[in-house]
C-alpha cells in the first residue's frame, strides 16, 4: 500500500513537471513567433521604403531632363513635358505600377520594384506650384515673372486598406488620399483620411540619405539662367514679368 501511494506521489509529480515544461516550452514558441512576426515586418517596411526610394530618385532624373528644354533623339531641341509652354497641368502624372508610363518607357525607371506583401500599386506623378519670382527696387519689390516648382508625389496603395493610418505613420507617409493619383499638395489642403499614402518631395530632396553639392553651385546656375535664358531683369521690371511670348517663367528650380 505505501508503495501504491509513493508511486502515485512520483507519477503526479513527474506529471507536473511535463505540464510546467510544456507551458514554458509554449510560452518561448508564442514570444519566438511575436518576434519573427516584428522582425518581418520591419523588413517589409524597409522594402517598401526602398521601393519608394527608387521612385523618387527615378522622378527626380525625369524631371532635370523635362523641367525646361530636351533634345530629341534626331539632335532637335524642344520644350520638356514639365515646360509651362508645354503643358499647363498642375497635376502631371508619369508612371503607375499597374498602366506603366513615361518614367519607365523613357528608361529614367530601370529597376524593378521587388514586391511586397504590404503594397499593392505604386503612382509617380509631378505636382506643380507657382510663386512670384520678385527683384528688390527702391520703390519696393517689383515681380519679375513666375517661379515655377514641380513636387514629386509617390502614391502608395495598401492591400490592407484598413491600416492605412498605421501604415502612413510606419513608412513615414506625408498625407493620406481617396485616390492613386491626388488632386493636390499633402501640403496645402491635405486630407487627413484615405486609403492611399502620399509622399511628397522636391526633385533636389528625392533622397534623404543622398548628399550632393549642388546647393553650393546653385546661386551660379540661377545666375546663368537669368543670363542666358530670360529677359533682362530691366526689360521684367517694366513689363511686370511680361514677354513677347507671355509670362516669363523661371524654370528647373531657378
Amino acid at each position: 500500500m505505501q508503495y501504491r501511494r509513493g508511486f502515485k506521489q512520483e507519477s503526479g509529480a513527474t506529471l507536473l513537471e511535463i505540464m510546467l515544461v510544456l507551458a514554458i516550452a509554449a510560452a518561448l514558441i508564442v514570444m519566438a513567433l511575436r518576434q519573427y512576426q516584428v522582425m518581418q515586418m520591419d523588413a517589409y517596411i524597409r522594402q517598401a521604403r526602398y521601393n519608394i526610394d527608387t521612385l523618387f530618385q527615378a522622378a527626380a532624373k525625369y524631371y532635370q531632363v523635362n523641367c525646361d528644354k530636351t533634345t530629341g533623339s534626331d539632335g532637335t531641341e524642344k520644350m520638356g513635358t514639365l515646360n509651362p509652354l508645354t503643358t499647363s497641368a498642375t497635376i502631371y502624372p508619369v508612371w503607375n505600377s499597374t498602366s506603366g508610363g513615361s518614367l519607365a518607357t523613357e528608361h529614367y525607371l530601370i529597376e524593378t520594384l521587388p514586391s511586397n506583401p504590404i503594397v499593392d500599386t505604386y503612382a509617380v506623378q509631378f505636382v506643380r506650384h507657382d510663386a512670384d519670382r520678385t527683384f528688390q527696387t527702391i520703390t519696393g519689390s517689383k515681380k519679375i515673372g513666375t517661379i515655377v516648382i514641380w513636387n514629386i508625389q509617390v502614391t502608395v496603395g495598401l492591400r490592407d486598406t484598413s491600416k492605412a493610418n498605421l501604415y502612413l505613420g510606419l513608412l513615414r507617409g506625408d498625407c493620406l488620399s481617396t485616390s492613386i493619383n491626388p488632386t493636390g499638395s499633402c501640403f496645402v489642403g491635405a486630407q487627413a483620411s484615405g486609403t492611399f499614402i502620399v509622399f511628397e518631395r522636391l526633385p533636389s530632396f528625392a533622397l534623404a540619405q543622398n548628399e550632393t553639392t549642388y546647393w553650393l553651385a546653385k546661386p551660379l546656375v540661377k545666375q546663368f539662367k537669368q543670363m542666358y535664358t530670360t529677359y533682362p531683369i530691366q526689360y521684367l521690371l517694366n513689363t511686370s514679368g511680361q514677354t513677347p511670348a507671355g509670362e516669363q517663367y523661371f524654370l528647373c528650380g531657378g
